[in-house]
């Protein structure tokens, strides 16, 4: 199966819910197809032709009518999408080449970021997390819960974890270390050696056996400096997730930290050379073979980064830009990994409404 990440919009700066959203299935099983909302649903086949291009062929979309307004998020699940507005949970699919869709459950609270995550080894179907609830103050979300749902192909249900509200998450993502399924939340809360509220990295272990649940693994205090978004990703290629971070520079600029898991926490391998003026948004591809390489998205443009080694082992590595592949990338973006055979791809929800499709190099 090919994986998919979800990106763009404001999510992952925690500004407001997005109100541009995009989302893309690969599975083999269906065409490939995008659902996106842009002041209104928009709803594609992604086509390749004989020379591998991929084009989008739009298709009437009857949720403009079913689910009028802004969705909270749209999830790529196996071979189909899930959608997520207010309390209702569908899932929309593409059959004989028409949308068709039903409601597969309920949303234990308004969702502000979903994910799908590393599946577990359990025949009970894919383990969903949810950012849910809470509310913006001062374009800061707070009082959020966690969630974790089991999904399968008619029905969705979820389970309160055991995090604390109080310790305000305001990003989940999903990766794998020490061979099993975990999770990045970032929470805004004090500590007992520091009393201000400032931003925590966070890493659990999804637990699958029966209702998933989270173990903590590391509940870090700080990375090396004040961050605003992290993802994960495997730039060595060994199966084991980094932790790839937005951070605030001393100069007031941002650049993009990678951190390696040493055995009971985080510790920082390789930066990007350059900072930039605004938060960018990350995401990760996979490239032939088996390495992962980062995307970065800063003045409206999409770059392809990758880590070059020092050979010195004393943290001199860097991250390093390849090349820039896609210009004027929109207002939301996924990225459609490879499977090591074939290269990933990039599909694009324009300030026009209009889907872009182009290959990563």
């Amino acid at each position: 199966m090919v994986a998919v990440v979800a990106f763009g919009g404001c999510r992952g700066h925690n500004t407001a819910t997005p109100q541009v959203l995009l989302a893309v299935t690969t599975a083999p099983t269906i065409p490939k197809f995008a659902l996106g909302y842009h002041s209104g649903w928009v709803a594609a086949i992604l086509e390749r032709s004989a020379d591998g291009a991929v084009s989008p062929h739009y298709l009437p979309c009857w949720l403009n009518d079913s689910l009028p307004g802004p969705p909270d998020a749209i999830l790529s699940v196996a071979d189909y999408l899930v959608v997520f507005r207010g309390e209702e949970v569908w899932r929309v699919v593409v059959a004989d080449g028409e949308l068709g869709g039903e409601k597969i459950g309920t949303c234990p609270a308004q969702v502000r970021q979903a994910i799908v995550v590393a599946a577990p080894e359990t025949n009970s179907g894919p383990i969903v997390g949810l950012l849910a609830g809470g509310y913006y103050e001062n374009g800061q979300l707070q009082g959020a819960s966690i969630f974790l749902g089991r999904l399968t192909a008619d029905r969705i249900r979820f389970y309160k974890t055991a995090y604390q509200a109080a310790w305000n998450p305001w990003v989940i993502r999903p990766g794998r270390l020490r061979n099993c399924p975990v999770v990045f939340i970032g929470a805004a809360m004090p500590t007992y050696f520091d009393p201000q509220c400032h931003r925590r990295p966070q890493v659990f272990e999804v637990i699958g056996n029966g209702p998933p649940r989270l173990r903590p693994i590391w509940l870090g205090t700080s990375l090396s400096r004040p961050f605003v978004d992290a993802t994960f990703v495997d730039c060595d290629g060994d199966g084991e997730s980094e932790l790839a971070a937005v951070e605030l520079a001393v100069s007031g600029e941002f650049l993009v930290q990678l951190y390696k898991w040493r055995g009971s926490g985080v510790e920082g391998w390789a930066a990007t050379p350059a900072c930039y003026r605004a938060p960018p948004e990350i995401g990760t591809t996979k490239l032939r073979g088996d390495r992962e390489v980062l995307l970065i998205k800063s003045d409206n443009s999409l770059s392809v980064y990758s880590l070059v080694w020092s050979g010195t082992g004393h943290g001199e590595d860097q991250l390093v830009p390849r090349e820039r592949v896609l210009e004027e990338v929109g207002m939301a973006w996924v990225v459609v990994l490879g499977d090591g055979q074939r290269p990933g791809y990039i599909v694009c929800l324009t300030a026009q409404g209009q889907l872009r499709v182009q290959q990563v190099p």
